[in-house]
């Protein structure tokens, strides 16, 4: 794989997570989930469960769910971002 093949993946990556922010902050909820779930995507298949670039995505997901006071799905992806940013033995939930 090329640098430029593979440094491209994390730049779509991170547009669509940004996109998701901006959307958020638009109140477009359902837009900025569907951003945010590509992101996501983009990252698991190139980088797996174990990629830390996961952590920012999983955040900012909460953070939607927590505005919309979805707690528990907040609570969830918050969860998440830090079982992908620290080891994930540590996370023992489903």
């Amino acid at each position: 794989m090329s640098f430029k093949t593979n440094s491209m993946w994390r730049h779509r990556a991170a547009i669509y997570n940004d996109l998701g922010l901006i959307k958020s902050e638009l109140e477009q909820y359902d837009e900025a989930l569907t951003y945010y779930q590509q992101s996501l995507g983009l990252k698991y298949e190139h980088e797996g469960a174990n990629n830390k670039e996961l952590a920012s995505t999983y955040s900012n997901i909460g953070t939607l769910y927590y505005k919309q006071k979805r707690l528990d799905i907040a609570i969830e992806n918050f969860q998440s971002r830090i079982c992908s940013h620290f080891v994930q033995s540590y996370c023992h939930y489903s």
